[in-house]
């Protein structure tokens, strides 16, 4: 065993994984009653994700109270991802307080692992909804989609609420990729496009593929990429403020419609985005940005006649959960991509930079099963490198 070896086991063995483990799968419950049709059930349902939601909450305060650096830095990001979403839970009914605490449980566990639980955390939704939807529980409900893909152009959400589902895959892809990477094979590969590809058929999400297949292209791209650039201060640069750009940008764009204004080619682009500008637009009509948010009513189901959904993850949040909330997630986000680009972990660097633009159009900017790379926001730098480099199959 060499040296970098023992420091990175010391690090894992400091790591304490038992209580996150145990906050993720009840974190993973949570989510599967909340984001399924089960959701639409009363009684010991209800009951039921009240206490995963609960167990979540707990056994992530039993891994921030092992492993949490309580400094000044610390003291005062706990105290900004605790209250802040405490007073959104309390004020309207806010699940964002499971997911901060999952990210400070998170606290220097290497991502290896984190990527193994998320993995299982998937499953176990998958196992639950499904399941359900074998009992008759919740039904499959279909969805017009892609006519130019499928003749009977019919989506399935399979119990699902609008198309979690799909994003899941992307999770699911992401993760693998990661816990492959130092034994990649192009059957491993094929086997990612595979289950991409199933995703794609049966939800017809598209973004979903291509982000999965564009995930594989910088995987393998990377060693081709010369030290000068991965090195350079304009990628440090980009590491910083990619996400406060992209939604300071956002929000201008579509509170003062500027492209419907200026853009000559705004409806074609509008058609191909399925109507997401219009819609942060109307979201903008409806909601105005405050500091603490805002309850609000969507209904994504195609059902109804007034049909509203804020698929951009920058602007959900901002308009949801405030602008002070915004605020600690976007610099989360800028801290933990500069922690990236200064441990040399390339391809984590690029996967937080790739969903910063998937998330201009769609909402996965605090989803932690679909987009886990959040949960690295506390890790020592260091640490990350170690586990990067190394990719052993530990604990």
């Amino acid at each position: 065993m060499d040296n970098k070896e023992e420091i990175f086991l010391k690090y894992y063995n400091k790591g304490y994984t038992a209580c996150f483990d145990n906050a993720l799968i009840s974190f993973s419950i949570f989510y599967a009653l909340k984001e399924s049709q089960l959701d639409y059930y009363d009684g010991i349902i209800m009951i039921v994700k009240q206490l995963a939601f609960l167990a979540s909450l707990t056994f992530s305060l039993l891994s921030i109270l092992r492993n949490f650096r309580w400094n000044v830095y610390g003291t005062v990001a706990f105290s900004f991802l605790f209250f802040i979403p405490l007073y959104l839970r309390l004020s309207y009914h806010s699940n964002v307080l499971a997911s901060t605490m999952l990210i400070l449980a998170a606290s220097n566990i290497p991502f290896s692992h984190v990527a193994k639980m998320c993995l299982k955390g998937i499953l176990i939704v998958f196992f639950i909804v499904l399941g359900s939807l074998a009992l008759g529980l919740v039904e499959d409900r279909l969805y017009f989609r892609d006519k130019a893909h499928f003749e009977k152009s019919n989506a399935h959400d399979l119990g699902f609420k609008y198309y979690s589902f799909a994003y899941l895959g992307m999770g699911i892809i992401q993760c693998c990729i990661y816990i492959w990477k130092k034994h990649m094979t192009y059957r491993r590969i094929i086997f990612l496009l595979v289950v991409s590809y199933l995703f794609f058929i049966v939800t017809s999400t598209r973004l979903q593929l291509y982000a999965c297949a564009a995930f594989i292209v910088v995987f393998f791209a990377i060693p081709y990429i010369p030290k000068i650039i991965l090195h350079s201060k304009i990628l440090s640069c980009i590491a910083v403020v990619s996400y406060p750009v992209i939604c300071i940008l956002l929000y201008f764009l579509s509170k003062y419609f500027i492209l419907s204004i200026f853009y000559d080619g705004y409806e074609e682009l509008n058609e191909a985005m399925s109507n997401r500008l219009t819609m942060n637009e109307e979201a903008f009509i409806r909601y105005d940005v405050t500091l603490w948010g805002n309850n609000l009513e969507l209904d994504g189901s195609e059902t109804t006649t007034d049909y509203f959904y804020i698929d951009s993850g920058f602007l959900h949040v901002l308009l949801g959960d405030g602008l002070v909330y915004t605020a600690v997630i976007l610099l989360l986000y800028s801290i933990l991509t500069y922690k990236l680009f200064r441990s040399r972990a390339y391809y984590l660097y690029f996967w937080v930079l790739i969903y910063a633009i998937l998330n201009i159009s769609n909402g996965f900017l605090v989803a932690l099963l679909e987009n886990p790379i959040l949960l690295l926001a506390f890790s020592d730098t260091k640490a990350i490198s170690f586990d990067y480099e190394l990719a052993k199959d530990i604990g």
